[in-house]
């Protein structure tokens, strides 16, 4: 399954943590949206990432292939249905391609502000 990435498992080496299974598409674009930081995490002690809607903005990141396995272990390390929940998106490739995925959006947005 098609997995987009605008946050953390940018980086390689936290993606070689979490998913053992995985192969990396390429760079991708969300139309339509922004980043934003949505939520504090007391595990990072910082905001973490999001998506937001946005019609004048773009979000850049990297698609992969992730495995069934590999989805669990992810769905795991975000907090789905806690903190995170799956959204499906349409992305672009860097030749202009539709590509269908699914992300992550932070369930219930508030401020990355410490407590």
């Amino acid at each position: 399954m098609k997995y987009f990435a605008y946050g953390s498992l940018l980086d390689e080496a936290e993606m070689i943590k979490t998913c053992s299974d995985f192969k990396l598409i390429g760079k991708a674009c969300l139309p339509g949206y922004r980043i934003d930081f949505t939520r504090y995490s007391r595990k990072w002690g910082a905001g973490v990432a999001d998506i937001v809607k946005d019609e004048t903005e773009e979000v850049w990141g990297l698609l992969y292939e992730i495995s069934k396995d590999d989805l669990e272990v992810l769905n795991k390390r975000e907090g789905h249905t806690n903190f995170y929940v799956k959204t499906e998106v349409t992305l672009l490739n860097e030749g202009g391609k539709k590509i269908s995925a699914f992300s992550y959006k932070v369930k219930e947005k508030g401020s990355f502000e410490s407590p």
